[in-house]
């Protein structure tokens, strides 16, 4: 599949303390949610630049890439909510706020607190694949 015929994929911006991140909340190919980098927050590079042709991130299938294309505001102003996505946003930048506590600890030296963050880290995993899991079952008995 060459980028001429590519699906387009809408993604939102995350952004953490230190770096920003695109999300993807349905991948076309498998259905997941995967992320990729949008840079560093404080960079002169603006996340825009991150967008285009991307490779998924697919972990079931061999698959090819995408376009990834901005739909943050869209999202935020239609007054339109997709079933679940505040709470994935939510568990998401629970995520992305525990890696940059994380990599904050590792620049400075210090393990102080380190089982804390592992532990919000661990959480925010398990919120996303719950709600993968409910998104799964939600297709699956639709499609019946």
């Amino acid at each position: 599949m060459d980028a001429k015929t590519e699906p387009k994929t809408g993604v939102i911006l995350e952004e953490g303390d230190t770096c920003r991140l695109w999300v993807v909340l349905c991948c076309p190919y498998c259905g997941e949610q995967h992320d990729h980098g949008a840079g560093l927050k404080f960079s002169a590079h603006g996340p825009e630049m991150f967008l285009g042709h991307r490779a998924s991130h697919c972990t079931t299938c061999p698959c090819g890439g995408y376009e990834l294309v901005d739909v943050s505001e869209r999202v935020l102003t239609s007054g339109k909510r997709c079933e679940g996505l505040e709470k994935k946003v939510a568990a998401y930048a629970r995520l992305s706020d525990a890696q940059d506590r994380l990599l904050v600890n590792y620049r400075i030296g210090t393990r102080r607190g380190v089982g804390k963050i592992l532990d919000d880290l661990h959480k925010a995993k398990e919120d996303l694949a719950t709600l993968g899991k409910e998104e799964r079952d939600a297709k699956n008995d639709g499609a019946r």
